[in-house]
């Protein structure tokens, strides 16, 4: 199978033509925070909008995904998550989430405003493309990334405490590559440490694990409170930060949100 251009159909072209019809009447204007909408043209192609999206945005964003989804031959639809603040032609939060070849994945990224799908598309291509060939693509291709790594005020709004999976380096390779993220963290098998995965540059994977022994600190994997932590990434304008709890001497992992807020993931401790 071979990957280029996105490739725009007649029928992305003549969705993409209906652009000026997003100021209509209020009565085609999903205003929801939950609930799900389907087209008749891809009905496994489930969408659940929040906030103030116009219909003719919901068709257009499902129609780039099943569309792509088809030409790839890929089976079994998706759901896709679009989330506007308050101004129907804002900005987009758009997350996919589809099985590729038997992996669950997804991709997650924003857009500039209405009617601009085509970043979406790029992002699922690039997902499908790394694992159908296990080849990776270049960051540099994603400038939606630089997002993550301003720097600037950060509340932590969004708390995950897990059980990590306990598997070795290239196995949380894979789930990083299928789940879209900046950096996954896991205990590594080999060793029985704390660590993560990361994206690095400029098409690799890199890997950080906390030491065993305390005394051979990492400058890579510093010390910190959670309050501490959360100065240095703003500070500095990292789009994550592992660091050492030092309570429970166990890594955690900080991350920059789309939303420009915070994330937070610890381990879970029996």
């Amino acid at each position: 199978m071979t990957f280029g251009p996105p490739i725009v159909d007649v029928a992305d072209a003549a969705i993409e033509s209906r652009g000026s019809e997003l100021e209509q009447s209020n009565s085609e204007v999903v205003m929801s925070a939950s609930g799900k909408w389907s087209t008749p043209a891809f009905p496994d192609i489930v969408v659940f909008p929040r906030g103030p999206i116009a219909e003719l945005e919901l068709e257009r964003v499902a129609g780039a995904v099943g569309r792509l989804l088809t030409r790839n031959r890929i089976d079994g639809g998706a759901r896709v998550r679009v989330v506007v603040a308050n101004c129907p032609s804002g900005p987009q939060l758009v997350q996919v989430n589809l099985c590729v070849r038997g992996t669950p994945a997804r991709v997650q990224t924003i857009t500039p405003g209405a009617g601009m799908v085509l970043p979406v598309v790029q992002r699922l291509e690039r997902l499908i493309e790394r694992l159908t060939t296990k080849r990776r693509v270049a960051p540099e291709g994603e400038p939606i990334r630089r997002l993550l790594a301003a720097s600037g005020h950060g509340t932590i709004t969004r708390r995950k405490n897990c059980s990590l999976l306990v598997v070795p380096p290239d196995a949380a390779a894979a789930v990083l590559d299928a789940m879209d993220y900046e950096a996954h963290l896991f205990v590594d098998a080999e060793t029985g440490a704390d660590a993560i995965v990361y994206r690095g540059d400029p098409t690799g994977i890199e890997l950080l694990r906390s030491p065993s022994d305390p005394s051979a600190a990492d400058p890579r994997i510093p010390e910190l409170s959670e309050t501490a932590a959360v100065d240095r990434l703003c500070a500095v304008g990292l789009p994550f930060l592992f660091f050492i709890d030092p309570v429970s001497r166990r890594g955690n992992l900080l991350y920059r949100r789309y939303d420009a807020d915070l994330g937070l993931i610890t381990p879970r401790t029996s």
